[in-house]
C-alpha cells in the first residue's frame, strides 16, 4: 500500500478556496475473501481509474498554474487474499474516529476513500472536494456506460462541476442523495457498515459523505461504468477512458490566466 499526496500552491494571489481531489486507487481488486467471479474480476486492474484521473489532473494543474491551491490524495493498494486478508466481521477505526464493520470484503474502495477524504481536509486544508472512484456496479444500472453518476452536498458546486463536465465533453448526471437512505449504512457492531442495503450507488455516496466536514463542498463521481469500455466511443478508444480527467482539468482551468 502507498498513501500518495500532491500539493500545488500558486506563487501569488491564492484564494480562500482550496480544491481537494481524491482518487480511488485499488490497483487490482479480486474482491478479497468475498471473491468476484471470473467475468467480474477480469478487468479489475482498472479499479484505479479514479486515481489515474486525479494524477493526470494534477499534471494539468502544473501546466495551467491556476491562482488557487489544489491538493490530491490517493490511498493506493490491492484487494487480494492471503492469511492476513480482511475478514467479514472486522471492525475498523477510521482516521476521523468513526468505526466501520466490514460486512463485505468487496466493498473495500469506500474504506480507503474514507481516510483519504478526512486527511485531505484535516491535514492538507482542502475545503472544496471531488472524489473520483470506480465505486459501484449499480451506477451502470441507472445510467449505462456512457454517463457518469455524480452526487453532491452543495447545489452551487455540483452545478459548477456539471457545467465543467459539459464543457469538457464528459456526460455526467446528478443522482439524488435522499436523506432517508443515510441510515442504510448504520452498523450493528460499529457506527457504519461498508455494505449498506438499498440503492447501491446512493448508499455508497452517503457512506463517503460521512467523512466530509460540515461546511465543505463535495462532489462524488462514481465512474465504475464509464472508466473502461470494450468498444470505441467518440474520442475514447477501446479500453480505459480516462473519464473525469478533462472535467477536473476544466474545473481548474477557470482559475488559470493561460
Amino acid at each position: 500500500p502507498a498513501f500518495i499526496t500532491i500539493s500545488y500552491d500558486p506563487e501569488v494571489g491564492a484564494t480562500d478556496r482550496c480544491f481537494g481531489f481524491v482518487g480511488k486507487g485499488i490497483t487490482f481488486d479480486s474482491g478479497g475473501l468475498n471473491a468476484k467471479d471470473y467475468d467480474s474480476m477480469r478487468d479489475m486492474k482498472n479499479d484505479m481509474g479514479g486515481a489515474a484521473a486525479v494524477l493526470q489532473a494534477m499534471s494539468i494543474v502544473a501546466a495551467l498554474r491556476p491562482g488557487i491551491s489544489v491538493r490530491a490524495v490517493i490511498a493506493a493498494c490491492e484487494n487480494l487474499t492471503d492469511a492476513r486478508s480482511m475478514r467479514q466481521g472486522n471492525v475498523l477505526k477510521t482516521m476521523s474516529g468513526l468505526t466501520v464493520q466490514v460486512d463485505h470484503t468487496d466493498a473495500e474502495g469506500r474504506l480507503t476513500l474514507a481516510d483519504a477524504l478526512h486527511y485531505i481536509q484535516e491535514k492538507m486544508g482542502a475545503n472544496t472536494l471531488v472524489d473520483v472512484a470506480t465505486l459501484t456496479g449499480s451506477v451502470e444500472e441507472a445510467l449505462g456506460d456512457k454517463v457518469t453518476g455524480i452526487f453532491g452536498n452543495n447545489d452551487k458546486f455540483t452545478r459548477e462541476v456539471l457545467k465543467c463536465s459539459d464543457d469538457a465533453g464528459e456526460p455526467m448526471h446528478e443522482l439524488p442523495m435522499y436523506e432517508g437512505y443515510r441510515e442504510n449504512n448504520k452498523g450493528t457492531m460499529a457506527d457504519l457498515t461498508n455494505d449498506g442495503s438499498g440503492p447501491g450507488a446512493i448508499v455508497a455516496a452517503w457512506f463517503l459523505r460521512e467523512f466530509v466536514n460540515e461546511g465543505n463542498a463535495w462532489v462524488h463521481m462514481d465512474i465504475a461504468s464509464t472508466n473502461f469500455r470494450t468498444y470505441e466511443h467518440g474520442v475514447d478508444s477501446e479500453g480505459a477512458t480516462g473519464v473525469a480527467t478533462r472535467t477536473l482539468g476544466q474545473l481548474v482551468r477557470q482559475y488559470s490566466k493561460l
